[in-house]
């Protein structure tokens, strides 16, 4: 065998080689188990399986609690991703209905915020002002008006600054203790 059959045979070795040691990589990599969930994905996963709207004191106390034991970057994290499914889900609702729908959903909307608000009691509102106080909720107003800015489209923006601002005015509102 002369010297250049030699290099090709050495070549033809070395990627045989590689390849195989390639291929053992991706099959290590598929076998192995996937991450074990962290306390922050059973979260997002408990939140996104559950409206709130029908959750319980109690449910939304213990998810409350949990909220709070998270790191300021994890909260970042897991607020951004339920904001994200949050919006997603939203976007395919109303991606059928006509503009007119649209509006009179957000009209409804605003009506039922309106009327929750009324039929808050003193103490309702004493919490809720508490924690409107809290350097924590008003970090997580900021981020929500920040992902408003930045996530949605300007067409979505526009059909939903009534509603938005409907709720800082009643934020500002319960915030004020009014």
């Amino acid at each position: 065998m002369d010297s250049l059959s030699r290099a090709k045979a050495v070549r033809c070795g070395a990627i045989a080689a590689f390849s195989c040691l390639l291929v053992l990589f991706v099959v290590v990599a598929a076998l192995r188990n996937a991450p074990e969930p962290t306390a922050a994905d059973l979260f997002v996963q408990d939140v996104l399986e559950r409206p709130a709207a029908r959750a319980t004191a109690e449910e939304r106390e213990e998810l409350r609690r949990q909220w709070e034991r998270f790191s300021p970057e994890t909260r970042e994290r897991v607020f951004t991703e339920i904001a994200r499914a949050r919006l997603d889900e939203i976007r395919g609702e109303v991606s059928e209905l006509t503009p007119e729908q649209r509006q009179a959903r957000i009209r409804t909307a605003i009506e039922d915020m309106r009327r929750h608000r009324g039929g808050l009691s003193p103490q309702e509102r004493q919490q809720i002002q508490k924690r409107l106080q809290d350097p924590e909720t008003q970090a997580m107003v900021r981020r929500f008006m920040a992902f408003y800015r930045e996530e949605l489209t300007a067409r979505e923006r526009a059909e939903l600054d009534p509603l938005v601002q409907e709720w800082l005015i009643q934020v500002d509102h319960l915030g004020r203790g009014r």
